[in-house]
């Protein structure tokens, strides 16, 4: 059986080869001949990037560490610039270089003078990203190891800004799959490293699982890297200090603890990953695997050190990664409890149904709160233009719940209040958008849903065909939603819930005269074709719907149960 593990000196990098690979991908990989190093990887950047000064080289890699890699560590700072200046292949390439320069340009002040002379199309890309592209082309047929595998990922983020999805997710992949071709998954005890170099092959692993994860719940696909294949002593999630006999060492820094907490919640995360489906089959045991995710994303949270957990008052040395894991675990329990409101099926008993739903319905709301003030004390804090990417998909999920609950709300009171929460989270997203293309399309969402509620809310209570009338139908079982905390769903009762399943008015249907409820913007303002908001705006959209040329600037309400909207879609 040949070795798993092969050096190859085309490209000065360890590569992995399973026991089932043919002779002929071994016999090319031995037999590459020549000195374990790619010139085309030391390319000087000031020949690449003319415009760039010194001066402005030097900011864009400060924000870069200071804004992306402080939240997602994925490059070592020490054995990059190490291997810049040593002409070393294993831990730096142009490209690796390029991509991170692109990233930090994302979170640059766009009115600077040298700043502006790298500016493409109205802040939305630059030149240092168009190089970078072109670059992860030509990396694709001569993949260099680690440094590719960083560079695809944060080229996969600038995509991601620029509203570009798709392509994001298709570098993403490429990343993830050079994950298995460089041996990143394997037991590296076989490999004769040093200490160091295996503490940065799990790094690059650690943040490659965590990008999959968020891409699956970002677009609703399943994930890449399984754990199944990945060796369990790859999976501490530690960053064990680089010399435990010194004291001053052995306290690790608050980033690196909440990085760690992050890592370990991600792992629970991942689960809901492999579960998500566009219509999930209402079973006994589906609830209970999500009730099971639920718990344990909630135990992860109760063994977090006391200073990791949420405050009302955090101290002012807390990294803003620290409030980005507590928006990511209350954008978790929203996606794991929506997956259960949209679904209209009743092979499950009526009470069970109800209860369930109003758990759902319940976690969603208080999740979607928590968010808005997690995000308002960010916004007290710190720029939010310079936010890491995942906080827009945060922001846009509590919105989505928060929308959804409005819809659902009887009480005029309540809903007001609801309201002035969602108008906290339009003006998060609307700072987000300086740096993010689709957090502007979420802000035109949310902005024609409050007019809209406004509307209604000041519209004739006679008014034929409006939600409002038909939303205090008298034979529409008026339902509040039960006050609890993501951690005391299991103690809601609702009595209501068979009678609102039995309703005739609960049925699926569509009404196009209602098209001005809740409109969202024309399909041409998004680069997809489709509003840069959360996949789950989609989930539950039946068959008949999938009308891909009608479909630019809508999104179904479905997903909130058998409620007075259930199964309208806004056109």
């Amino acid at each position: 059986m040949p070795s798993a593990i092969r050096f190859d000196l085309a490209s000065g990098r360890v590569r992995y080869f399973g026991s089932t690979t043919h002779m002929n991908v071994l016999t090319k990989v031995s037999a590459s001949k020549g000195p374990a190093r790619r010139q085309e990887s030391h390319w000087p950047i000031a020949l690449i990037l003319k415009d760039l000064s010194p001066t402005t080289h030097d900011y864009l890699m400060d924000l870069f560490w200071e804004f992306s890699n402080s939240v997602i560590r994925l490059v070592d700072r020490e054995a990059f610039y190490r291997d810049q200046e040593s002409g070393g292949l294993e831990y730096y390439s142009t490209f690796l270089h390029l991509a991170m320069l692109g990233t930090g340009f994302r979170y640059a002040d766009k009115s600077r003078p040298d700043i502006q002379r790298l500016v493409l199309s109205e802040n939305v890309t630059s030149t240092i990203h168009e190089k970078t592209k072109a670059l992860g082309r030509q990396e694709i047929e001569r993949p260099g190891g680690i440094p590719s595998i960083q560079a695809l990922q944060l080229l996969s983020g600038l995509e991601f800004c620029c509203g570009n999805d798709d392509t994001g997710w298709m570098f993403s992949g490429i990343c993830f799959r050079m994950v298995y071709d460089a041996g990143l998954h394997i037991d590296h005890s076989c490999l004769g490293i040093s200490p160091r170099d295996t503490q940065i092959r799990d790094m690059v692993l650690w943040a490659s699982l965590t990008a999959d994860r968020l891409w699956s719940l970002y677009l609703g696909r399943p994930t890449t890297l399984k754990l199944a294949d990945i060796s369990p002593n790859c999976l501490s999630y530690v960053f064990d200090p680089s010399d435990p006999s010194d004291p001053a060492v052995r306290q690790k820094p608050l980033v690196t603890r909440v990085y760690e907490a992050l890592l370990q919640m991600m792992e629970r995360v991942g689960q809901l990953c492999d579960l998500r489906g566009p219509r999930p089959t209402r079973s006994a045991d589906s609830c209970l695997q999500l009730a099971a995710i639920g718990q344990q994303l909630r135990d992860w949270y109760t063994e977090l050190p006391r200073d990791l957990q949420w405050s009302d008052s955090p101290g002012p040395d807390m990294p803003l990664s620290y409030f980005l894991l507590h928006t990511q675990y209350h954008a978790a329990l929203i996606l794991i409890h929506r997956q259960f409101i949209h679904i209209n099926e009743t092979n499950v008993a009526d009470g069970l149904d109800a209860h369930f739903k109003s758990i759902c319905r319940a976690t969603c709301a208080s999740s979607a709160e928590s968010i808005a003030v997690i995000l308002e004390e960010y916004r007290a804090r710190f720029e939010l233009s310079q936010v890491y990417g995942t906080a827009v998909q945060h922001a846009g999920t509590a919105a989505t719940a928060m929308m959804g609950e409005v819809v659902l709300q009887a009480d005029p009171v309540e809903r007001a209040r609801l309201v002035r929460i969602l108008s906290s989270l339009r003006i998060t997203v609307g700072l987000m958008s300086k740096n993010y293309r689709g957090a502007g399309l979420m802000v035109s969402i949310i902005d024609r849903f409050i007019r809209s509620t406004a509307n209604r809310a000041s519209s004739s209570s006679d008014r034929e065909g409006t939600a409002t009338q038909l939303f205090l139908h008298p034979s529409v079982p008026q339902v509040q939603p039960p006050v609890a905390t993501a951690g005391h769903v299991d103690q809601l009762v609702v009595a209501h819930g068979p009678a609102m399943m039995a309703n005739p008015l609960h049925q699926r249907w569509r009404l196009d005269a209602w098209s001005a409820l809740i409109p969202s913007p024309a399909g041409h303002l998004s680069p997809t074709g489709l509003p840069a908001v959360p996949s789950s705006f989609f989930e539950g959209i039946m068959e008949e719907d999938l009308n891909f040329g009608d479909m630019s600037g809508s999104f179904d309400l479905s997903a909130w149960g058998n409620g007075p909207m259930d199964g309208y879609s806004c056109l």
